[in-house]
Formats: structure tokens, sequence, C-alpha cells
């Protein structure tokens, strides 16, 4: 919850970009602060993507394909993306827990980047669209059920604010992805 006025994804969008061309964070945090300020980051933007109406979309076990309704959200997601040209994003890719820790890696990664794919052919710039697998770490859900598994198999879309500048070594400079 942000008050009125303090945060709001208008007021997100309207922000210059955090990371500067010399890599300096609008945010002002750098690799050396807290990682408290990473979750807590973490925390507004998840809550400014719940806002936005960005939504994720889900695959099937042991797939990276886009079914139907994949697609369809997607198409919407990029509908705000392309209404809202300054906001970037960072889709993860995540796994149930099933298959190995390696494997579950790789599939994450190919789900972000089909995902990421699809959006920049429904015209949303590709240099606004960063990718990232978490596997079968940070699930949605930790029950062993099958619509359990079908939660965790998904594609998630994050917008990016000081997320991407905080304290994580993996996300110091996205543009090595």
């Amino acid at each position: 919850y942000f008050p009125e006025g303090a945060g709001a994804l208008s007021d997100l969008l309207a922000e210059e970009p955090m990371i500067r061309e010399d890599h300096t964070f609008g945010s002002g945090l750098t690799p050396s602060d807290s990682p408290n300020d990473y979750w807590g980051n973490r925390t507004r933007a998840e809550q400014l993507t719940s806002q936005s109406g960005l939504r994720d979309v889900h695959f099937e076990f042991d797939s990276f394909q886009l079914n139907e309704q994949a697609k369809a959200t997607l198409a919407a997601n990029a509908e705000w993306l392309k209404a809202h040209p300054h906001a970037e994003i960072t889709i993860e890719g995540h796994c149930d827990d099933r298959g190995t820790a390696s494997y579950n890696h790789v599939l994450g990664e190919k789900r972000a980047i089909r995902a990421k794919t699809y959006l920049a052919s429904l015209g949303v710039s590709a240099e606004r669209l960063h990718v990232m697998s978490f596997g079968k770490e940070n699930p949605a859900c930790w029950d062993s059920t099958e619509p359990c598994f079908q939660k965790n198999r998904r594609a998630h879309l994050v917008l990016d604010i000081s997320v991407a500048s905080t304290p994580m070594p993996y996300v110091a400079d996205r543009r090595d992805w």
C-alpha cells in the first residue's frame, strides 16, 4: 500500500531511468548497500507491478512453449507496455520443483526468453525487456500438488525500479544480460 502521492505507479513511470550512463543509480543505492534495501525495493516493485495490471504467464510441465492463454496474457501486457513507453520489466523464468536445479535454471531461462521474444514480436522494444531465471528457486507455492506446480511454472513480470540497481550481484549491470 502506498499513501496518496507517495510512490504511485504514475510517479514511477515519470521518473528518470534508474541506471544512468555513468553506472550510478537513480536511487542512490550501490552494490555495497544492505541486502535489506534490495528486498524493500523488491516489495515495492511487486506492488507497483500488481497495480499496473501486468500478469504472469504459465507453462505446461517441462515446456517453454506458449499456449493460447499465455499469448493472450502477453498481448495484454504488450498493450500496457506500449502505452507506458518508459517502463522496463524483468521477466523471471520459474519452474516447479521437479527436476534438477541446473535443468530447471535452463528451462526457466527459456521461458523468460520465450515471453520476451513474444512481447518483442508484438512491438515492445526488446531493450526494455530483461530476463533472468530462478529455476525452481523462489516458488510462488510450496505444496507438492499439481495446482501448486502449475502456479510455479511461470514467467513472472516485474516492473524495473531500483530493484535492478541494488546489491544482488547478477543485476548490478543489466546491460550484460
